[in-house]
């Protein structure tokens, strides 16, 4: 997801709505995300969903392999 398309998102959140971001550098942010989708699954979540949040993590993962230092 780009950064436009989180602004656009965040245009819907209801102002007293808590919200968290996930950044990919964020080591942690794939592992959430793709827990999130298996549980999603479980809970009968679209399946466009469930394959965006599988999406996502995987663009996290491409893009922390193309900015790792070491």
């Amino acid at each position: 997801m780009t950064k436009q398309q989180v602004i656009d998102l965040l245009a819907r959140v209801n102002e007293d709505e808590p919200v968290f971001l996930l950044q990919a550098e964020d080591k942690l942010a794939v592992d959430l995300i793709e827990l999130w989708a298996i549980r999603a699954r479980k809970l009968h979540y679209p399946d466009c969903k469930i394959a965006d949040g599988f999406k996502t993590a995987t663009e996290m993962l491409r893009w922390q392999s193309q900015h790792s230092h070491g």
